[in-house]
């Protein structure tokens, strides 16, 4: 088997163009992860394949591109596949030019090779790039490769721009890239070209019909949301609390009364009964974990406290009856209604060690566990909290 499928791979780069299509189709199969994966077939002499299939990316059916570039999207599940793909300079541009080309019919795919390509460290690079010229480039304002980017996946939404693609799977691209500080920069500062942030016009996705849309964009807020410098900015803009929290809030205010509701943004002070909480319990986790890194500093708990955060939240619990969900609104609730020292005692200095401490984290997706609160010269995690039995033990927010 192994002989015929060296065999097979090494059709890809076959003269003959209809060979080649053949192999391609029948390789697809093979590409995809697994614990009977036959990848390893692509790192056939030296990874040659891998070579071809950026060729073949490039040629003119698009049939045989779908086919190459589904291919190589699902080899990026393997690091060094990925990182044969993610660095090559020339192949990187190519998948923006077909993003950008508003006539692809393979723009969708594009965008999840593109997805796939940025969970590779290298691909910080994207955030110095300008869109070179092909002809379709007249829809963009700006040259900057992640400006045409968020455009494109704002303005392109239900085939308006592309009648092949809709462009959600950008959002997982934007995720990722989000994951670097060069990233985290770019969507929270404000672009010359329009004077807008481009974490703002990704805000009206938190309660898009897409789940791609949902999903990487409440990824790209909570990873924006480590820059604690940059969180009180984004929370006087009076937009992204109301979009981490409408997917948060059941239908009518449920459960809240009046003095609750009177606290919240005004997005959320008339919820009809059809508005939907968010479907999915990881997606609505993403959220909460926004919401615990709003709670860092006692300017963001202030702020969340004065907004009506916490009724949200409690009846949010109620509803899911999950104990992911529960597990992470018990730490809100803990960091939200402990009583603050006055702020003429606050320890300033105390909480940037704090933070400092924080934001060395290294697993930063499990940090909700790791979050500590500090009480002079201790701090105590949630772990330890929960092996108290006294009172006396629980420590003060200062």
């Amino acid at each position: 088997m192994a002989s015929e499928l060296q065999e097979l791979v090494s059709f890809l780069h076959d003269r003959k163009a209809g060979v080649r299509e053949i192999a391609l189709s029948n390789l697809v199969q093979f590409s995809k992860a697994g614990p009977d994966s036959e990848y390893d077939i692509f790192r056939y002499k030296n990874y040659q394949p891998i070579k071809d299939l950026k060729i073949l990316a490039r040629d003119r059916k698009a049939s045989t591109v779908r086919d190459a570039e589904t291919i190589l999207s699902n080899l990026c599940d393997d690091d060094s596949f990925r990182e044969l793909i993610a660095k090559d300079d020339d192949f990187l541009t190519l998948v923006l030019k077909q993003i950008t080309d508003t006539n692809n019919a393979n723009g969708d795919l594009a965008c999840i090779l593109l997805s796939n390509m940025a969970k590779s460290d290298s691909m910080s690079r994207i955030f110095s790039m300008n869109l070179e010229n092909n002809g379709m480039n007249d829809m963009f304002k700006s040259s900057k490769i992640p400006n045409c980017l968020i455009d494109i996946f704002t303005f392109g939404t239900n085939h308006k721009i592309n009648r092949f693609a809709n462009y959600d799977y950008l959002a997982y691209f934007f995720a990722d890239t989000s994951r670097f500080e060069t990233g985290r920069t770019y969507y929270t500062s404000r672009q010359d070209y329009d004077s807008e942030i481009p974490l703002k016009k990704l805000l009206k996705f938190t309660t898009d019909e897409s789940k791609a849309r949902r999903e990487g964009t409440a990824y790209t807020i909570k990873n924006c949301l480590f820059d604690i410098e940059k969180q009180m900015g984004l929370l006087k803009s009076k937009s992204i609390l109301p979009a981490i929290l409408l997917p948060l809030a059941l239908p009518g205010n449920r459960g809240l009364d009046e003095e609750d509701i009177n606290k919240l943004p005004p997005e959320l002070k008339k919820l009809d009964s059809q508005q939907k909480i968010e479907p999915d319990i990881e997606i609505r986790i993403t959220f909460l974990e926004s919401v615990l890194l709003l709670c860092v500093t006692r300017q963001g708990r202030d702020y969340l406290r004065s907004n009506g955060v916490y009724p949200i939240v409690r009846e949010l619990d109620k509803e899911s009856k999950n104990d992911k969900v529960t597990d992470i609104v018990y730490r809100i609730v803990d960091m939200l209604m402990r009583e603050e020292k006055p702020k003429d005692q606050y320890d300033s200095k105390s909480e940037k060690e704090q933070i400092n401490a924080f934001l060395q984290l290294e697993d930063k997706e499990n940090f909700a566990s790791k979050l500590t609160i500090q009480n002079g010269d201790k701090a105590q995690s949630r772990e330890e909290e929960d092996e108290s039995d006294s009172d006396d033990q629980i420590i003060e927010v200062v």
